[in-house]
C-alpha cells in the first residue's frame, strides 16, 4: 500500500482479538475527553462569548447523532478484519478504526456541550426532514431517499453482511470488506455534503467537509484495490 495513504501497515496482527477490545475501550475514553477539551477550546466559557457563537440546529445536532452510529458500524467492520493476513486491508482497517473512533469522540464531546443525546430519539436521519428549501438536486434525492427508508440511515451493512465478514477469511474477507467499505463511505460523504451545506455550527461545517474528504481518498483507493482483486 502507498504510504502517501497515511495507512498504518504491520506484517503482524494489530493486537490480539481479546486484547483489541480492552484497548478500543481505553481509546473512546480517551477520544471522548478529547473531544469535550477541543470543544471547549473552540467554545470559552465566558458567557458573552457562548453567546456570539451560532446556535447548533437539528441539523447540527442530527449530523452528529447519525454520524456517530456510522462511524460506530465502520468500527465494528475494521475490527472483523484485523487478522486477515493481507497486510494491505489490515492497515488500511487499522487507520479507520483509530480515526473514526477519534471522530467520535469529538462528536461525542460536542453533543454533550450542547446538552443533547448521544443518539437520536426517533429515526436516525429524521433531521434531513427539517431542510425545506435545497441548495442542490443531489440534497433533494438524498432526503427522499432518506425518507423512502423511515427515516433509516442509507448504507449501512445488514446484520447479515455483519456476520458474513466476521467469519469470512482471506480474499474472501478482504473483498466482502472492500465491497461493504466502499457502501458505506458513499453513505457518508453525501451525509457530510448534506450537512456541510444545511449545517449551523461553524464546528460541524468544518467537520463534515473533512469527514468527505477523507472518505473519499479513502473509497478511491479502496475501489481500486477492489477493481485489482476482480481482475484476472
Amino acid at each position: 500500500m502507498s504510504n502517501s495513504m497515511g495507512f498504518i501497515s504491520s506484517q503482524r496482527p494489530f493486537v490480539a482479538r481479546g486484547r483489541l477490545y480492552g484497548v478500543v475501550a481505553l481509546l473512546v475514553l480517551a477520544f471522548l475527553a478529547v473531544g469535550w477539551l477541543g470543544y471547549r477550546g473552540l467554545y470559552p466559557a465566558a458567557p458573552s462569548s457562548v453567546q456570539t457563537m451560532p446556535k447548533p440546529t437539528v441539523v447540527d445536532t442530527g449530523f452528529a447523532q447519525s454520524m456517530i452510529q456510522h462511524h460506530s458500524q465502520a468500527v465494528t467492520m475494521a475490527m472483523a478484519v484485523q487478522e486477515n493476513p493481507n497486510v494491505a486491508v489490515r492497515g488500511l482497517a487499522r487507520s479507520i478504526l483509530l480515526a473514526q473512533m477519534r471522530e467520535i469522540g469529538l462528536m461525542e464531546g460536542w453533543l454533550s456541550a450542547w446538552d443533547a443525546a448521544p443518539v437520536p430519539m426517533g429515526p436516525a436521519m429524521a433531521w434531513v426532514d427539517s431542510v425545506k428549501t435545497f441548495k442542490t438536486v443531489e440534497d433533494e434525492l438524498f432526503a427522499t431517499l432518506c425518507r423512502s427508508q423511515g427515516g433509516n440511515m442509507p448504507g449501512l451493512a445488514s446484520p447479515e453482511d455483519l456476520q458474513r465478514l466476521q467469519t469470512s477469511t482471506g480474499p474472501t474477507q478482504e473483498k466482502l470488506f472492500l465491497t461493504l467499505m466502499i457502501a458505506h463511505h458513499q453513505s457518508a460523504i453525501r451525509m457530510a455534503n448534506f450537512a456541510w451545506r444545511y449545517a449551523n455550527s461553524p464546528l460541524i461545517k468544518s467537520f463534515a467537509k473533512t469527514v468527505a474528504r477523507d472518505q473519499l481518498t479513502e473509497m478511491d483507493w479502496m475501489q481500486r484495490r477492489l477493481q485489482s482483486l476482480n481482475t484476472p
